[in-house]
């Protein structure tokens, strides 16, 4: 119920507002429909010990993949970090996602992905600037689309798990080799001053209404992954 409350407040505020929105606002109410629609999806059971258990969460809606042979990805995400209470959500940070990758690949699409990173050190790597999924950043791909799930390992042993809710038609989707990186041009003009990812992730609250509704997404699916 706490969900749909926030999802309706949040589309009502959005159509009330005549004005454009700040640096980056649009990007986490895109990210609070991401959680919205993954909250009633096929795979929600699977996830939720994700959302229980990981250090750090990164949404990247409408990332959009282009590829013939030779495929492009290129997206923009915020990232919440887990403080040491395991109940504050510091953030939002702003990233970016791109990567090129050969094969055999053809065609046009946009996914929404939800980066679950486990493990306090695989942050870490994250927040000195960026990240290369596969590379100083091992993934593991969880499920792919809506409805199709794959069993996690009992100890959720991976530092990176990635799930992907995708639209359109799109062969051989890897996200190995893609980059995320430290958007400190949007950081800087959400934050007002320039700040690292670092700091941002380990001592800032979300500041305004879009960013503390997004927490409360979060905080709302880690709750219900503690249920048995």
């Amino acid at each position: 119920m706490k969900l749909f409350v926030l999802f309706g407040a949040l589309c009502f505020l959005c159509a009330s507002q005549a004005l454009a929105l700040p640096p980056g606002e649009d990007l986490i109410n895109r990210s609070i429909e991401v959680l919205y629609e993954l909250s009633r999806s096929l795979d929600r059971r699977i996830l939720l010990p994700l959302f229980e258990n990981a250090q750090s969460i990164a949404i990247f809606p409408g990332v959009k993949r282009v590829g013939f042979f030779v495929g492009i990805a290129r997206g923009e995400g915020v990232v919440f970090a887990r403080g040491e209470d395991r109940k504050t959500f510091f953030g939002p940070a702003f990233y970016t996602l791109q990567g090129v990758n050969l094969g055999v690949q053809v065609g046009i699409q946009s996914q929404d992905i939800i980066l679950f990173i486990m493990r306090r050190a695989a942050l870490e790597t994250l927040v000195r600037g960026y990240a290369i999924l596969g590379g100083n950043l091992s993934v593991t791909l969880g499920p792919a689309g809506r409805g199709i799930s794959v069993a996690l390992d009992s100890e959720l042993s991976s530092p990176c798990y990635a799930y992907a809710l995708s639209r359109g038609v799109f062969l051989g989707v890897t996200l190995e080799g893609t980059k995320l990186a430290e958007n400190t041009e949007l950081n800087e003009k959400f934050w007002g001053r320039k700040v690292k990812a670092a700091t941002i992730l380990s001592q800032f609250l979300p500041p305004d209404f879009a960013s503390r509704n997004l927490e409360r997404f979060l905080k709302d699916l880690a709750k219900r992954g503690e249920k048995p």
